[in-house]
């Protein structure tokens, strides 16, 4: 009896399965070995599109990626690969000519696992100083990630937060602004070191998020400062120390009520305790009376 026929086949699918494994391993070995990303905007603006990315290296579903968006084209772009992790981004952005624009990422969301977000100091851009870049998509956080906002170069968080992780803004390379405004459910806590955190945009008038500092704790300290804005209700326990970033002339304080329209009550429900010295201040646009900043949590001296 001759076997041969069958024999054949059999080496042919084992070739095929072994062929396919090796094509596998090094898409893995590419994704891992190819992690850094840069935006060049010379595509459509997806980021599926290779010619959106330099060297044609676009981002994948699979792997851990460091992104860097700068220039002018292609500034509002999308996500549309699906769900990517995040080592690190950043806007480097300056004000400088060709360097002033602000990007809006949107999309599929993203997972931050003890990831850096940084943003590049800049002098007196308005567009970057107000509400600055904005990250739409919905981030998942597990670990601590951090962010570094420079000078002068602030950063929007609009999508949705979850996970298990914490959320920090601080580090010497920090003084920005971390603007809030999703229905956030991250449960690790917060802690601010430097720079300034806040439940909603200045530039918005009346708007606010509830839920902006997710379900943990929120610890302030050093230079950070976290602001409540305009008509909100903010239920997460604080401990709170020292007298807040700077902001032009003096120190915002640990905690600061801000209000962008008159006649406005923003509470804080939960305890706030004193880690130390700490200072708490209340501040309006000019033309802004009646608002105020109010405790009906537990103080803990």
């Amino acid at each position: 009896m001759n076997f041969a026929p069958a024999q054949s086949t059999r080496v042919t699918l084992v070739a095929a399965l072994l062929a396919a494994v090796v094509l596998f391993c090094a898409g893995m070995n590419e994704a891992a070995a190819q992690a850094d990303r840069t935006w060049t905007g010379g595509g459509n603006g997806l980021w599926s599109d290779n010619l959106d990315w330099a060297g044609g290296l676009q981002l994948r579903s699979l792997g851990d990626y460091s992104v860097l968006f700068s220039g002018t084209s292609r500034t509002t772009n999308t996500n549309d690969i699906g769900s990517v992790s995040i080592s690190t981004m950043s806007f480097t952005n300056n004000g400088s000519a060709g360097q002033n624009a602000v990007f809006t990422i949107s999309g599929s969301s993203l997972n931050l696992a003890n990831s850096t977000i940084t943003t590049t100091a800049t002098s007196g851009v308005s567009a970057l100083a107000s509400a600055g870049d904005s990250i739409g998509n919905a981030l998942t956080l597990s670990g601590s990630s951090r962010f570094a906002l420079g000078v002068g170069h602030n950063l929007s968080l609009a999508g949705n937060i979850s996970g298990a992780g914490s959320l920090f803004v601080g580090g010497a390379d920090s003084g920005g602004s971390l603007y809030l405004t999703g229905g956030n459910s991250y449960t690790d806590g917060t802690l601010v070191s430097n720079g300034l955190l806040q439940n909603g945009l200045s530039s918005d008038l009346t708007g606010s998020s509830n839920t902006a500092f997710g379900s943990g704790g929120v610890i302030v300290s050093g230079s950070g400062t976290v602001a409540v804005r305009n008509n909100s209700t903010v239920a997460n326990n604080f401990a709170i120390g020292g007298a807040g970033f700077t902001s032009g002339a003096s120190p915002l304080g640990a905690i600061r009520g801000s209000f962008g329209a008159s006649n406005e009550t923003a509470t804080l429900t939960g305890a706030v305790t004193l880690s130390g010295n700490a200072t708490i201040r209340s501040a309006a646009l000019s033309n802004v009376t009646g608002s105020k900043l109010v405790l009906t949590g537990p103080v803990n001296l």
